[in-house]
């Protein structure tokens, strides 16, 4: 009886209520049956022998034939569990994956061949998460230890690259997912994952990284040489001041007596434009000097103003106004100073040619900055030529309108936004007014979009 209403409550616990019913009825009619036999007889009411076996006999035949179809059921089951295990596995060693697994608390880890030859480990090695830990570059050991650690306490998922440390002193790239399985009370069953060595892709970022940072110091030296008249005349312009404050300095010393004052103004002016000189070489050498990304918190506004200071004379040179709509207090992103730099004065000088058709009367400059949405943005407007019918070509290598142009600036400048997270686009500017007079385009904007930097990063 006790087998009866436990087997047919566990039934109509998995949801099979029609199956519990046919399992109670069935096992529950022959132990009536034989039950009512036995006291018909006792009380001799017939007078049969007491025979309780044939009706046992059917009941067990009732009870077998419900295992049976559970131990089919459960055959096939497994069956089907293993083939699934089988192709699982064999698409991970297809793709040289390697599979971990820890059973809190206990910190023995389980692993694939696979997983123990990324890790550094003999197959068969017994593993425990301290070992493990050990065999983790210093640099990056307590990143996995928090990482393991929150994901086996608060089952928060595990994603993140390091490097191990092998034995013959050469280190690996790794990068490992995991995740939690827990209990109805949130309690950690079981923890596993997955990973993969990912030390040839690291090896191609860091080369890509190399080739894009000297194909964007070739651009710079590019640039500069189109900046050399400006270069040139913020040069010439102080040490002329220079050198004529120096002769009127010595005239003034060959005076009985000397104006004292006077020479120490002079001094003065001298010393002012030395410093603006040395500012002058002192920017062109950092946009001249190679070197890697360094990404540092940067400050757009501060930004913009260095590179109209750059391209100053460019601008007085073909009479462009320049206004500045400046966002107050914009935050600051993570970037290279350098690159950002090349990248805002190769769109501003697009823009001065574009315009360098229109009268010197319509020849209009805007450079914005904005911020929205964990986004700082950058925007130069002309009002020049305009963009082709498909603005996403002049982004194209090779592709150019200028007579001369190589049409590699705005393409690598994209190359150097993509690399800081960010975006560059453009877009045909429209004016409420329409096109200027003389039938001039309302010209082009060029945005560029970098991520705010995170607090405390």
């Amino acid at each position: 009886m006790v087998y009866i209403v436990d087997a047919g409550a566990t039934v109509w616990r998995r949801g099979d209520r029609r199956k519990a019913l046919s399992t109670w009825g069935g096992m529950g009619l022959f132990v009536l049956v034989s039950s009512s036999f036995s006291v018909v007889e006792i009380w001799r009411i017939v007078d049969w022998p007491l025979a309780v076996s044939p009706w046992f006999l059917c009941m067990v035949l009732a009870m077998a034939a419900d295992l049976g179809q559970e131990a089919v059921r459960a055959e096939k089951t497994a069956r089907a569990l293993r083939e699934s295990e089988e192709q699982v596995m064999l698409a991970v060693e297809a793709t040289h994956l390697g599979v971990w697994g820890m059973t809190p608390p206990s910190e023995r880890i389980q692993g694939t061949a696979e997983w123990m030859n990324q890790s550094g480990f003999a197959a068969g090695e017994e593993v425990s998460l301290g070992r493990m830990l050990e065999r983790v570059h210093p640099d990056d050991r307590e990143k996995v230890r928090q990482a393991l650690q929150r994901l086996r306490e608060e089952g928060l998922e595990c994603n993140l690259e390091y490097r191990v440390l092998l034995a013959d002193g050469a280190q690996r790239w790794v990068a490992t997912w995991g995740r939690r399985r827990a209990d109805a009370r949130g309690k950690s069953v079981r923890v596993f994952g997955m990973a993969a060595d990912i030390t040839e892709r690291k090896r191609l970022d860091l080369e890509i990284a190399e080739q894009r940072n000297e194909l964007s110091h070739l651009s710079r030296v590019a640039t500069v040489s189109e900046l050399s008249g400006s270069l040139a005349h913020e040069l010439s312009q102080p040490l002329a001041i220079i050198l004529t404050n120096a002769q009127a300095a010595q005239r003034m010393l060959a005076r009985e007596p000397s104006d004292l004052d006077e020479v120490r103004a002079i001094l003065a002016d001298i010393a002012g434009q030395v410093q603006r000189g040395s500012g002058a070489i002192r920017r062109l050498r950092s946009l001249l000097k190679p070197g890697e990304t360094r990404s540092l918190p940067l400050d757009l506004n501060e930004l913009v103003e260095e590179v109209l200071l750059f391209t100053r004379n460019e601008r007085i040179l073909l009479g462009v106004t320049t206004r500045r709509e400046l966002a107050a207090n914009p935050p600051p992103v993570l970037g290279d100073r350098i690159q950002l730099q090349q990248v805002i004065i190769n769109i501003i000088l697009n823009g001065l040619d574009a315009m360098a058709a229109n009268p010197p009367a319509d020849r209009q400059l805007t450079v914005a900055t904005s911020f929205s949405a964990g986004a700082v943005r950058i925007s130069v407007s002309d009002n020049g030529c305009g963009l082709p019918p498909d603005a996403e070509q002049i982004f194209q290598p090779f592709f150019s309108t200028k007579p001369s142009g190589l049409g590699l600036g705005l393409s690598i400048s994209r190359s150097i936004v993509q690399a800081h997270q960010g975006r560059l686009w453009a877009e045909a500017r429209t004016a409420p007014e329409g096109p200027s007079e003389g039938g001039m385009p309302a010209g082009a904007t060029i945005h560029l979009e970098l991520p705010a930097a995170a607090e405390g990063s």
